[in-house]
């Protein structure tokens, strides 16, 4: 019992703090940071704050130095311990358009008990503070009142001090039936069912309170109502938030908000996992899960968005939700210009900015497919499940050191037996029946260009592009607008080994274009699938779950030469790993670089989506 009412007290504690600090008792010794530097930063720091364009008479009421600062006359603007005899109280009290303080056409005043709390803070000797989101919390003094027993608990102290400052007196304590009912909405966000109302009634132990107030502590809908707030703090919800507003899978992270909460978890501890609990000393699944934090902003899809602008409205929601969160701090207003009411300038907004700008991310979530934007993690439904995916990563790598063993021993067997075979034949590897597709684009019949590799799978064509002669027969010219689509022959898989070529023309070196892909689109799926592109003259090939988190991608170190008939052939090992792949020019290995490292996710769509040649829905062909 003692470990609930305590758990309570802490919470309690913490609205009494803020309904305090909205109240001062008439009387009461004045606090700088609860009492007056509010008012000074509402009333004042527009034209005396931390904003330098907009500071006026050089003057700063933002910093302690302006207690000890002196008007052009000489005169003091603050008497510490004597408000008569300081100018700023004359101005605030001044009848004086052109003198009093706020100035009238800044249409800002204060009321009289602001003015009193003014001249009481000077008169109390001035005492200085910090800004209140950077002082420390400290536990204030339980109120005694002479001649009063002592009040039962803290909460009735403070609330006993109060309604005697204010001439009014407690009312008789709440029936069991009210009692039951608030506790009960307090703890769990619900009322009392009618068989809990009456076991309650019908027990009459003086402790029956406490036990029902432990079993609302032990309930799980305890968590429930508690992360009521910090759901709404982190800004969780089901969708994405913009336009089409999509469900999105953040549902996980809520719950493991409502487990801290029922597990009583320490509020370090609590911040802590949300904002870095994948850096930890050994992290667990639970503290990697709580960053998810981050990810609760809203994202979009709409067409048209531009990727990077709202990249960066992502992580600049990060900032002002943190700074909010756990700093109580507007920050957001640092974004454009120094903030003018809290000490937070423009060049310390975008050096905490640059702590959540380094997210290798995109700015649109896709429209084709359900897939969660990178940067995601595994989520495992129980201990178990994640000490297999470990063991099966073991034995990967096992095999996979073991492969490479393999590789570097033939090596030396392969270069003898190269240099000392003579037969043109030796060299030519049987081709299997593996071949799916094979299109040389002199065969047209009325479904399309005949597949010479599957008969009954055809490339058709959109908008018709023109036939006009290759390096052997026939080719098409594509301008960007036109394509060729092949339907169910290439709908291979992460872990399926393919290889492909094509011969082409490549008339200029061009930023971007889509050489062939197997996808839907680009940014609105994410770019899950596979593709070829060329990019400022470069040969790019990658496989993609989700761009850029999740997913594999090489690129050629050199361009490809224009204006000239070649061939350009890539392979893929099925390896989900960027070394399996390669590019060949002319039949010749190209050396390429690699961008992307880490597909551990499907790339197919099930076998209902063809590979493009030479366009894409919003993509440049």
């Amino acid at each position: 019992m003692k470990h609930s009412l305590h758990s309570i007290t802490h919470l309690m504690l913490g609205l009494l703090a803020i309904l305090h600090a909205m109240e001062t008792e008439v009387g009461a010794a004045i606090d700088f940071t609860r009492d007056v530097y509010p008012i000074l930063s509402d009333r004042c720091f527009a034209c005396h704050g931390p904003d330098a364009e907009a500071r006026k008479a050089d003057l700063r009421l933002d910093q302690e130095g302006f207690i000890t600062a002196s008007s052009s006359e000489g005169e003091r603007l603050v008497q510490p311990g004597d408000a008569a005899s300081s100018i700023l109280i004359a101005r605030i009290h001044s009848e004086d358009p052109d003198s009093v303080m706020p100035p009238p056409e800044s249409f800002l005043t204060l009321n009289p008990d602001e003015k009193a709390t003014l001249s009481q803070w000077i008169n109390e000797g001035a005492s200085w503070g910090k800004h209140w989101a950077f002082e420390r919390v400290v536990a204030p003094k339980i109120p005694q009142m002479d001649g009063v027993p002592p009040a039962p608990h803290p909460i009735d102290a403070f609330i006993e001090k109060t309604l005697s400052v204010k001439g009014l007196s407690t009312r008789e304590e709440a029936s069991r039936e009210r009692l039951l009912r608030r506790v009960h909405l307090d703890l769990t966000g619900l009322p009392p069912s009618p068989d809990t109302l009456e076991r309650f009634l019908s027990d009459s132990d003086p402790l029956a309170y406490e036990r029902m107030v432990d079993q609302l502590l032990a309930s799980e809908h305890y968590g429930e109502r508690m992360a009521m707030e910090w759901l709404d703090v982190a800004r969780f919800a089901d969708t994405y938030g913009y336009q089409s507003d999509r469900f999105n899978h953040l549902w996980p992270w809520r719950d493991w908000v409502i487990g801290a909460f029922n597990d009583n978890l320490p509020y370090d501890t609590f911040i802590l996992h949300q904002m870095a609990g994948d850096l930890i000393d050994q992290p667990t699944q639970q503290s990697i899960l709580a960053t998810a934090f981050h990810r609760n902003h809203r994202q979009t899809n709409e067409g048209g968005s531009v990727n990077e602008e709202f990249r960066v409205e992502y992580n600049a929601d990060r900032l002002k939700t943190t700074a909010l969160a756990f700093m109580g701090l507007t920050i957001e207003c640092a974004r454009c210009h120094d903030h003018k009411y809290d000490p937070i300038s423009q060049k310390d907004y975008y050096r905490l900015f640059a702590f959540f700008n380094n997210t290798d991310e995109s700015g649109l979530y896709s429209h084709f497919t359900d897939a969660i934007p990178s940067p995601t993690r595994f989520l495992y439904q129980n201990t178990g499940q994640e000490a297999e995916h470990r063991r099966a990563m073991e034995q990967i790598r096992a095999l996979e050191a073991e492969e490479s063993m393999l590789r570097a021993s033939a090596r030396e067997p392969f270069a003898l037996w190269l240099q000392n075979t003579t037969e043109k034949e030796d060299f030519i590897l049987p081709l299997n029946n593996a071949l799916v597709g094979h299109f040389d684009f002199e065969t047209k019949e009325e479904k399309g260009y005949l597949n010479l590799a599957q008969a009954d799978h055809y490339a058709s064509l959109g908008d018709q592009p023109e036939s006009i002669d290759g390096p052997t027969g026939k080719a098409l010219r594509f301008d960007g607008e036109n394509s060729a689509s092949i339907a169910k022959v290439a709908d291979f898989n992460r872990n399926q080994a393919f290889s492909m070529s094509v011969s082409m023309w490549i008339p200029e070196v061009r930023d971007r274009l889509i050489v062939m892909h197997h996808s839907k689109a680009g940014s609105d799926a994410g770019s899950r699938g596979y593709e070829l592109l060329l990019e400022d003259g470069h040969a790019s090939f990658a496989l993609i779950h989700f761009w850029p988190g999740n997913a594999i991608k090489i690129r050629t170190r050199e361009r490809l030469p224009i204006e000239q008939w070649l061939t350009l052939g890539w392979t893929y090992d099925g390896s989900s790993r960027a070394s399996g792949m390669a590019f060949y020019l002319n039949g010749q290995p190209m050396e390429v670089e690699i961008e992307r490292d880490s597909l551990y996710r499907d790339i197919s769509y099930g076998g209902n989506t063809p590979l493009q040649l030479a366009a894409r829905f919003r993509g440049r062909g």
